[in-house]
């Protein structure tokens, strides 16, 4: 049985800190003594990236000093682009770029994931190349090339304790619909990219390739890409993980003895967008991962307009948190034409205080470099602040934003009404992932509101999202004029009488298999749990009303608890 009344809260965490926006996105490395680096190609004519600059940071990531030029690329045979980095356990740094070879790839306007179908990739190369600094990072030799082919960039890199360097990255294969493979692979289909690692175990000096065809099935036959951009990190048994981007809705993993033969994929629990993740190690052992959590939108298949963070302390089997630590500042816009955008992409790196430094995003006015608590990641209570209009999302909407709370004094509430028919009026709000929670709602419906639905959800969907309920992991409904439904009464319980009321929720994913709802401390009424889930880490609001509801209703004092 729910209680009416809510734990305490904990004293807050700081939540995850905007450093800057920058024109370009880059590497971030710590160096043997606790400094940073910013490894990034700035961009010289446009479109052209090729030289390499470093800035430095002696403050865990919360200044930097000015550009440095290392290097300037020659671009006689082709253009330059893409960046990997490492500060190697001798002192020197790695830098990984990607070369045209004169094929025409770079050099361009950018083609974006919502511009497959425009993509050339025929006869076209992107090979790796590999820099290594010398006499303790104070000379930059010219790069050389260790791999021949066409890879679409690489978002990790990794020096395992045994001392091999694994660099893992995706490669164009000669498959497609028309020419999928034998036997088995006959079929399905397993896209016309695969994945596969670089290792070398002489501090870069020389390169041999590992498993070769790492591969997953495709989602459709036309665009996708199969195996895409994976990302590696060891493990504390010396094993070593990868995560592997793809296109059906979620994370495919591979694990290797060694950092060079990986097992067949298999599918994860962990819920994705066709985009790749970031994952660090923290100095006190647990595991960080950065993602995009987000489904249904056509871009990217799920799309990139937030990205989020969760915590592990066994190896990334299990995760804490899944909560916002980016999001799109453009948002708010339509997305561009051209071109790839969002929060994607995402670079971490540990400090020497054990935060995490990231560089994620994509498109102009897109790129963040953030720092983060992990231990923002452990929090059990999360509350929305109704002062900060970033933390609710309501982009895409019509009728639904922040205003004084009526008859709360010095309080903001979130207001719902239905302006536009077809058009979504609804709103997200994230808090800690929880198998086993609580949250509260204070409402207010107006007299002759509307269908109203509060949903419980395990990922991120824009606030437009018109199939959200399907997909929920709970949903309450109010009928017309706010009447909820069950035993609280016969004919049900009407709550469009302008007064504000306290909507509690209870749920346990694991044991119960469902969530308990009260209203003012009194009645119950249990909603059935909707699929398999690791948790719920989204709350959703939505009018239902079919064309318009100017009376609609109003949300505060939002708050979310994890039981654990």
């Amino acid at each position: 049985m729910p209680t009416s009344e809510a734990p305490a809260s904990s004293i807050p965490i700081p939540a995850p800190e905007k450093i800057a926006l920058l024109g370009t996105s880059g590497k971030v490395v710590r160096q043997a003594d606790g400094s940073l680096t910013l490894f990034y190609l700035a961009e010289g004519p446009p479109t052209h990236f090729n030289t390499l600059c470093r800035r430095n940071s002696r403050d865990h990531g919360r200044t930097w000093t000015d550009p440095e030029p290392l290097i300037t690329l020659p671009e006689d045979k082709g253009l330059w682009g893409g960046l990997e980095a490492l500060a190697g356990a001798d002192g020197e740094a790695h830098v990984w770029f990607i070369h045209d070879r004169g094929s025409g790839v770079l050099g361009a306007s950018p083609l974006g994931e919502g511009e497959k179908a425009l993509m050339k990739t025929q006869g076209q190369i992107l090979d790796i190349w590999h820099l290594k600094s010398a006499d303790k990072q104070t000379r930059w030799p010219m790069p050389k090339r260790i791999w021949e082919g066409y890879t679409g960039s690489f978002n990790s890199v990794m020096q395992m304790s045994s001392g091999r360097i694994v660099l893992p990255f995706s490669w164009l294969t000669n498959r497609s619909w028309y020419n999928r493979g034998e036997g088995l692979d006959a079929f399905t289909y397993h896209g016309n990219f695969t994945s596969t690692v670089l290792c070398s175990d002489d501090q870069g000096a020389t390169w041999f390739q590992g498993t070769k065809d790492i591969k997953v099935w495709a989602f459709e036959a036309a665009y996708a890409y199969g195996s895409c951009e994976p990302v590696v990190i060891e493990r504390t048994d010396g094993s070593a993980w990868m995560l592997i981007r793809t296109q059906t809705g979620r994370f495919y993993e591979s694990v290797s003895p060694d950092g060079a033969e990986w097992s067949i994929p298999r599918p994860t629990p962990i819920i994705s967008s066709d985009s790749p993740a970031g994952l660090v190690r923290m100095l006190d052992g647990r595991m960080v991962m950065i993602w995009n959590q987000c489904l249904r939108y056509p871009y990217a298949f799920g799309g990139r307009q937030v990205i989020h963070a969760a915590v592990s302390h066994d190896d990334g089997r299990t995760w804490l948190g899944a909560r916002e630590c980016a999001r799109d500042p453009r948002r708010h816009e339509p997305p561009p034409n051209g071109g790839d955008f969002g929060t994607a992409y995402p670079f971490p790196t540990v400090t020497a205080d054990n935060h995490v430094a990231y560089v994620t995003g994509q498109g102009q006015g897109r790129v963040l470099l953030m720092r983060m608590s992990p231990d923002w990641l452990e929090a059990t209570h999360a509350a929305c602040d109704m002062a900060d209009p970033e933390e609710i999302q309501v982009f895409g909407t019509k009728g639904v934003g922040l205003a004084p709370a009526p008859g709360l004094a010095g309080k903001n509430a979130l207001r719902l009404t239905k302006e536009l028919p077809g058009a979504t009026a609804g709103a997200v709000w994230n808090f800690p992932l929880a198998a086993k929670g609580r949250a509260r709602v204070k409402a207010k419906f107006e007299k002759g509101c509307r269908a109203i639905r509060l949903s419980l959800a395990d990922h991120f969907s824009t606030p437009f999202d018109i199939e959200d309920d399907l997909f929920a992991v709970f949903n309450l409904v109010l009928g017309d004029n706010a009447t909820l439904a069950g035993p609280l009464d016969a004919k049900g319980l009407r709550l469009d009488d302008a007064q504000w009321h306290t909507i509690d929720f209870e749920w346990d994913t694991i044991a119960a298999r469902r969530c308990l709802v009260r209203v003012d401390g009194q009645g119950e009424v249990a909603l059935p749990l909707l699929h398999q889930t690791a948790g719920v880490n989204y709350l959703r609001f939505v009018s239902l009303a079919p064309e318009a509801d100017p009376a609609g209703a109003w949300f505060t004092e939002i708050e979310a608890w994890v039981d654990r």
